[in-house]
């Protein structure tokens, strides 16, 4: 192909854009400044502002606001007007800059995703966030960065098709070569979340986020319950009156189940929140493998679109909590340069799947990660190694607490929930560990109430290392430590208590 993408300029809305990002910084700085001003307000009333003092301070607030919008609206369209994207048969060009010129050149094998990113005003004014991400991300050695560009929709849809061809030529040209390509030729496979799995989805979140939230509700109600003596008093007299309860223990239990009651409905709100959230969020979650390419998209008011090359995938991840694991789903994650390295962007390539047919999943859009080697499980003797050291950890601290307080029934009940929850948890760490290795992947398995599966692809993995300890040697058993590349530089799996006779076998795969 001998064709080029013409020289051309962000689009106009560029300069709306950063206007938009500097005054929401200032906005900030500005509310800060009049934070004794608006505290009056809110005590006492507008009577209560010192009328020289408020007026001077709402003055300078403003002319602050009118002069960084002059000069953030100077500097946007000195940024548009000297900002040129351009691209040819081999690489995409960026030039930028008035006094100091500089001129980027980015191959096109060295870009991981292009990203669409549509925002509601995007939407209103029908153009496109597009980032072009090459892997120079925080801390890498590259001096590649990512590219930000705003462009209309039929240019931005135009120059990502443009890129994509030119990758995957790029990417023919490299297996002349000789460097081995990634599954080719695949039909194109479409995978569209339906609004049950946006339900089961919101419903099997982490447990820990509606405990946060309960105890935010329900702790500051607990304390107005029982520092108020008025209403311990009315609470008395109704059971009194009405059920005759004169009895502590009846009182105490009651209100142990008005405690619990109270929680299990805040639970309740946080499930339905999360579920509306999600399906705001992910509204339209769409998977579709075409050829050497993913592309996902999703949510109703921010649309976003990631095309992720598939030999820039280094490996795949489900995870499972506790919910997860007893319904028998798990969420499906990628490892990919470029995606999910933002803040609050997740780098799902679907939201929920049942864990049965998982590996259908993957054959029908990504086969090169469907299938997995015999797995090597913790050996019986290691299950002591998965319970014994938390639960000694927790007998030292509850015979400490025990020690200095002297309550032996409330120390005494807090341990045991804790030494059953230690147990359950090291029981189901002991059933999930595990590794399987192979001519193109690395697997692993590993935790307990949070369950993470990782399948790597072997190229990508960096280092391989055992470590054993006094007791360990004891057991015959070692924990291996996988080091693979990933957005942050590098990603390591560990997998605990399994026998000593992997790491020879899962290096020599690796060398070879």
């Amino acid at each position: 192909m001998n064709d080029k993408f013409e020289k051309i300029r962000n689009h106009k809305f560029f300069i709306f854009d950063y206007v938009l990002r500097i005054i929401g910084i200032i906005f900030v700085i500005v509310i800060s400044f009049l934070d004794d001003i608006i505290s009056d307000i809110i005590k006492e009333g507008f009577g209560g502002i010192d009328a020289k003092g408020g007026a001077m301070a709402a003055l300078i607030a403003l002319t602050v606001i009118v002069i960084t919008v002059a000069i953030s609206v100077f500097i946007g369209y000195l940024q548009w007007r000297y900002y040129y994207i351009s691209a040819d048969d081999e690489n995409l060009t960026i030039e930028k800059g008035i006094f100091l010129k500089k001129k980027q050149i980015v191959p096109f094998e060295k870009i991981n995703t292009v990203d669409a990113h549509r925002n509601i005003l995007h939407q209103v004014a029908k153009v496109c966030r597009l980032k072009i991400d090459t892997g120079a991300v925080g801390a890498r050695s590259s001096s590649i960065p990512e590219v930000m560009i705003v462009l209309d929709d039929a240019t931005a849809e135009r120059l990502r098709n443009f890129i994509l061809a030119h990758s995957s030529e790029a990417e023919e040209a490299l297996a002349q070569a000789g460097v081995e390509r990634v599954n080719l030729g695949i039909e194109t496979v479409e995978k569209k979340a339906k609004f049950s799995d946006f339900i089961l989805f919101g419903a099997t979140r982490s447990l820990f986020a509606g405990f946060i939230v309960l105890v935010a509700i329900v702790f500051p109600m607990i304390g107005m319950f029982f520092e108020d003596d008025y209403i311990l008093d009315v609470v008395k007299g109704f059971l009194l009156d009405n059920f005759g309860v004169k009895d502590v223990f009846l009182f105490t239990l009651f209100v142990a189940l008005v405690i619990i009651a109270v929680i299990l409905v805040c639970y309740v709100v946080s499930t339905f929140m999360f579920v509306i959230t999600s399906a705001i969020r992910f509204y339209d979650f769409t998977a579709v493998r075409r050829g050497d390419n993913i592309n996902i998209k999703y949510g109703l008011f921010t649309k976003k679109s990631y095309t992720l090359p598939v030999r820039n995938i280094h490996a795949v991840i489900m995870q499972q909590n506790l919910l997860r694991q007893i319904t028998g789903h798990c969420s499906v994650e990628v490892v990919s340069i470029g995606y999910g390295d933002e803040k609050n962007e997740v780098s799902l390539l679907f939201p929920i799947v049942k864990k049965k047919k998982l590996g259908a999943f993957l054959q029908d859009i990504l086969p090169e990660y469907a299938t997995e080697d015999e797995r090597y499980r913790a050996p019986a003797r290691s299950l002591a190694l998965f319970i014994l050291p938390q639960l000694l950890f927790w007998t030292i601290i509850a015979a400490a607490v025990l020690v200095f307080t002297g309550s032996f029934a409330i120390v005494g009940g807090c341990y045991l929930i804790i030494a059953l929850i230690t147990v359950i948890s090291g029981l189901l760490s002991y059933a999930h560990a595990g590794i399987s290795y192979g001519k193109k992947l690395v697997c692993t398995s590993a935790g307990g109430f949070n369950r993470k599966l990782t399948r790597i692809r072997q190229d990508c993995v960096q280092s391989v290392g055992a470590n054993n300890d006094i007791i360990m040697r004891m057991f015959k058993v070692s924990s291996y430590r996988i080091d693979y590349h990933a957005p942050v530089m590098k990603s390591i799996v560990v997998v605990p208590n399994l026998t000593n006779d992997h790491l020879e076998k899962i290096a020599q795969l690796i060398e070879d």
